[in-house]
């Protein structure tokens, strides 16, 4: 910290603390019937995974080429999840209290995690204790901000929040004080020196303390042994001592007045507000000693001789005597010396055994004759500033003009010859201090390259690690300062390292949200003559932007630049759309043909490749993939199908396992083969073990179980893994891929039946983190289901309207074509299309099943095939392969049937729509799809009744309630059983009609549809009637 920007600072100044309790309920979430769910039951696993990956490495990108190390982004998302997880469970496990000293000071990484903590549900039992100095709090924005998040939420996350301001003291209690403290004979003796102190202190306790010490030291305040009491005079105190209202010119004073003081403290001052002993004394010597130095040092200090060691520690001894430094405890001393004990037990009963006995006598002669030939300090020791004022004061003692120059001369003896990889967490204190006198070294003729390349080359490092700790402000601090430092020239010569530098500033701006700095250092790299390969890092950075931030086309700029990126290093793509679809039917074939060969072939039997261009070009069609579902999913398929050919052709690069998961969606949902499909899905995630595939192990999972294996598997086996995907996104830094994991985590509960209390509680969870951690789309979209299960649940009013707390879909376009059917096929599919010129645009499968979802449990059959007939045939072809696709077909096949009657010409649409899902779910029960079974006996029951055939029906009906109660499917199994009774009563069964209908009154309420329920118990007289 640089303590001279605080060297002004107002003694008067109040200090206030703000105590913040987040005294959430623990919000657990715990799975079907009393079980946990499966973030809970994996939670001693997934922790110690957590810990396991916070062993967090970073290395230089070199030429696009192959590296283990993340981004900046996915490092920060990685170290934040991780932090985040361990106060969840540090949580659960016992109260924590958090005590936090100078919070204005706190930086972006740190507040963010600190309101990550307290707006997360599942951490509970958390007190938060920041204290903070109410005159420096406008200089921190951030911390403003943090702040008035928290309080936003305070209500919803039932956080109590209490502000314990601490002013200064009165007179009337600095007079109580010093009664306690001096003892006077009446009180009223005191009030004159009562007064005094307050008006040179203004209050504050710490300036009191200070300037009573000052009095006693300058023989103001004496204590007369004779009479046993102190004595003063208020008007010699008067006369003597000058007012202050700053606490840097009363500690200035204190400091002149010590001798070893003045000398030792202002070059301590540069080393920070903790230094070590051996720090000082090397930094101390070589100021004195050295020929560069001395004369400096000399005509700084008045210091002309050799300054011993012995003196060094003796200064430092006496500034802790009087109070301005304090030594640190040495918390290993007990256990080392408990470990020389030992060691000297064990060596007197060794030399015991072979005869040669050392008496205890001479054990300890030998000890102390080693100790006098030692050193006389300890090399880690270390010592504290008392105070951070204490510490600007020490600066001050030096001229203003002189002072960069000492802590420059300070960091460069500290560096000495050393470099920087060896050099730990010092390198920052060194970068601080030599960055000092940065404007005056580059002021210097060209001679001094060499030292502007070493100062270059120590920011670069100090940056790298900086951003190993999160710490993204100061990494930007010290790469632009490596760029300051580089020599014009110096891309002549290193043009890879110039552009690695650039690189790092353009990324720490990126994670900073700082898009101009990014743009400023991207365009400079841009402009460098050089292969796309050296320039890489920087496009992928750009592309990064596009697609986090949610501006209208950023998703097809971001693919825009992955093409062109991806056709300097040599893949081309068709310019046309025709091109593009007779390439990907080529494609297309080819994977048909290939299919079988590949689905048997097993994983060690794929060329594994490290070249760099292909790495290179795996990981931008990797990008690709994403900006293409966001903006053009029409390019998604010609994207996986190129993926995949240069996996087999070249061999599988760091980011080619995703692909080889898409060929199995390609071979499972397009051709109908979910054998193959499941065999591929399993090469891809064996794949990821036979060489480091971290980087994407979330994206390939997430192919897997998202659009291949639940074709093959039943939804309930796949909670767990869609967790599990999640928890290693966000641990590999993924978070694009953890946070979609999630959405399909969540919707699998929603179609499986999962109670809606405790769906409830996990969106609230979620949502939060995936807005937390800027993902958009998914949070929209996690949003969207959120309020059709609360619409279920009954704490919205609205039934089939998205309208409510979390959600309300009048904010979506006008032109939307789920929200009514007055649009025609080709409108729906232009203005669903339009919406996804936004990259956080809904997907349209989405929005698909969950309108048609809230129509068919609150049975407004028509208004569900209304969204049917405009958006389905859209919805299957950009959604292709989705979870949502099979739930979506069913709900709408069931709407659609249950809304057409023989008799009504003008429903003959809704009837095509609806024979055109029953096919799909026939299609895809016969190639094997469990989940599908009960959906296709429902939508038959519904097309036997809309033909009245009811005694078929009900024999349906009754085949999907078996098929639900036995995968314990309580929503299905309480439709089926509504839509039963409607059967029986039109076939004049009323007894066996009112039993199903009560019975699917219990079933809902068991599931939690308490809207559904209210709605029922009114219609049950005329239901039944």
């Amino acid at each position: 910290a640089n303590a001279n920007a605080n060297a002004n600072a107002n003694a008067n100044a109040t200090n206030s603390a703000r105590i913040t309790t987040n005294a959430a309920a623990d919000n657990n979430s715990s799975g079907k019937g009393s079980g946990a769910s499966p973030a809970q039951q994996l939670e001693k696993q997934l922790f110690l995974t957590s810990m396991a990956s916070s062993n967090l490495d970073i290395t230089a990108t070199n030429g696009g080429g192959e590296s283990t190390s993340m981004g900046y982004k996915e490092l920060s998302d990685r170290l934040k999840f991780v932090l985040r997880r361990f106060m969840q469970i540090v949580c659960n496990v016992r109260p924590v209290v958090l005590v936090l000293d100078d919070v204005q000071w706190a930086d972006q990484a740190s507040l963010n995690l600190l309101e990550s903590w307290m707006l997360d549900s599942k951490v509970s039992s958390l007190m938060v204790i920041g204290c903070q100095r109410s005159e420096l709090i406008e200089n921190n924005p951030l911390l403003q901000s943090t702040l008035s998040s928290i309080e936003e939420c305070k209500t919803e996350r039932n956080i109590n929040i209490q502000k314990m301001h601490l002013g200064p003291f009165s007179v009337n209690t600095i007079q109580d004080m010093l009664v306690a403290l001096v003892i006077p004979d009446n009180d009223d003796e005191i009030n004159g020196l009562a007064t005094i102190v307050h008006r040179n202190t203004g209050g504050n306790p710490f300036y009191i303390r200070e300037f009573l010490q000052m009095l006693v030291q300058n023989d103001h305040l004496t204590f007369d042994a004779d009479d046993m009491k102190w004595t003063w005079d208020d008007n010699e105190i008067e006369q003597n001592v000058s007012s202050t209202s700053n606490v840097l010119e009363l500690m200035k004073r204190s400091l002149q007045q010590s001798d070893a003081a003045k000398f030792v403290l202002p070059v301590a001052a540069c080393l920070g507000a903790t230094f070590s002993l051996s720090t000082m004394i090397v930094v101390i010597r070589a100021l004195t000693i050295h020929s560069s130095h001395s004369a400096f040092f000399r005509d700084l200090f008045g210091i002309t001789t050799f300054v011993a060691e012995e003196d060094i520690v003796t200064m430092l001894k006496q500034c802790a005597k009087d109070g301005f430094i304090k030594p640190h405890k040495n918390s290993n001393s007990g256990d080392k010396r408990k470990k020389r004990k030992s060691e000297v037990v064990m060596k007197a009963k060794k030399q015991e055994r072979n005869g040669n006995v050392v008496t205890s006598t001479e054990s300890s002669k030998k000890r102390r004759s080693k100790s006098r030939s030692s050193k006389i300090y300890d090399d880690h020791k270390k010592y504290s500033f008392t105070h951070d004022k204490i510490q600007e004061a020490s600066l001050t003692l030096i001229p203003t003009d002189k002072l960069p120059e000492l802590q420059y001369r300070c960091g460069m003896v500290m560096l000495g010859g050393s470099k920087a990889e060896t050099l730990g967490d010092k390198i920052f204190v060194i970068a601080d201090l030599i960055n000092m006198w940065i404007d005056h070294v580059l002021q210097q003729d060209s001679d001094t390259n060499g030292r502007q390349i070493e100062m270059a080359m120590l920011n670069y490092k100090a940056g790298q690690q900086a951003v190993q700790s999160s710490a993204f402000d100061a990494g930007l601090k010290y790469f632009e300062n490596a760029i300051r430092l580089l020599p014009a020239d110096h891309s002549k010569t290193n043009l890879q390292q110039t552009i690695d530098i650039y690189a790092s500033a353009a990324e720490c701006a990126l994670v900073t949200k700082d898009r101009d700095r990014m743009q400023q250092h991207c365009s400079t790299i841009f402009k460098f003559e050089c292969p796309m390969l050296m320039k890489i890092r920087a496009y992928h950075i750009l592309i990064n932007v596009h697609l986090e931030y949610t501006e209208e086309d950023s998703g097809s700029k971001a693919a825009d630049l992955c093409l062109f990126v991806l056709k300097e290093l040599g893949v081309k793509f068709p310019k046309t759309n025709v091109g593009q679809t007779f390439s990907t039917i080529c494609g297309m074939v080819n994977a048909k043909l290939t299919a079988s060969e590949l689905a048997d072939r097993p994983a060690s039997e794929y060329k594994i490749t490290h070249d760099a261009t292909e790495n290179a070009i795996a990981k931008t069609l990797d990008i690709l993939t994403s900006a293409a579902y966001s903006s053009c999913k029409e390019l998604l398929p010609l994207v996986m199908l190129k993926g995949l050919k240069r996996a087999i052709t070249y061999g599988v690069a760091g980011r080619s396992p995703p692909f080889i998961a898409m060929q199995g969606f390609i071979v499972g949902y397009f051709m109908g083969d979910f054998e193959s499909g499941r065999k591929l899905a399993e090469t891809a995630l064996q794949l990821l073990k036979s060489r480091d595939c971290r980087s994407c192990e979330g994206k390939t999972m997430l192919t897997v179980y998202a659009a291949v294996l639940h074709w093959s598997r039943p939804f309930e086996d796949l909670l767990e893994p869609f967790m599990q995907t999640y928890q290693i996104g966000m641990s590999t830094g993924d978070a694009d891929a953890a946070a979609w994991s999630v959405a399909n985590y969540l919707h699998l509960m929603l179609a499986i039946g999962q109670p809606l209390e405790i769906l409830d509680a996990e969106m609230s969870t979620y949502s939060k983190v995936v807005k937390d951690f800027r993902q958009n789309r998914q949070f929209k979209q996690i949003c969207f289901s959120w309020q059709g299960v609360k619409n279920l649940y009954g704490s919205s009013n609205a039934t089939i309207r998205l309208v409510g707390d979390v959600f309300d879909e009048r904010s979506m376009s006008a032109t939307d074509p789920m929200q009514s059917g007055n649009v025609s096929s080709t409108t729906a599919k232009n203005s669903a299309a339009s919406q996804q010129s936004a990259s956080d645009a809904i997907s349209p499968e989405a929005i698909l099943a969950i309108r048609v979802m809230l129509t068919m449990y609150f049975g407004d059959f028509e208004a569900g095939a209304d969204i049917a007939v405009n958006g389905y045939d859209y919805a299957m072809k950009v959604g292709a392969g989705a979870l949502s696709v099979v739930t979506g077909t069913f709900f709408c096949g069931v709407c659609c049937f249950a809304a057409s009657s023989p008799s009504k010409q003008k429903q003959q649409k809704y009837r095509n729509t609806a024979r055109t899902c029953r096919t799909n779910l026939k299609k895809w029960v016969k190639a094997g799809n469990p989940n599908c079974v009960h959906a296709l006996a429902i939508v038959n029951a519904e097309q036997e009744a809309s033909q009245r055939k009811y005694e078929s029906a009900i024999a349906f009906y009754r085949d999907a309630i078996e098929e639900c109660r036995r995968r314990d499917f309580v929503n299905i199994e309480a439709f089926a059983t509504e839509r039963l009774s409607m059967c029986l009563f039109q076939m004049g069964n009323h007894a066996g009609g009112t039993r199903c209908y009560n019975e699917s009154i219990r079933l809902y309420k068991q599931w939690g549809a308490l809207k559904k329920v209210e709605l029922m118990e009114k219609k049950r007289g005329s239901t039944m009637m």
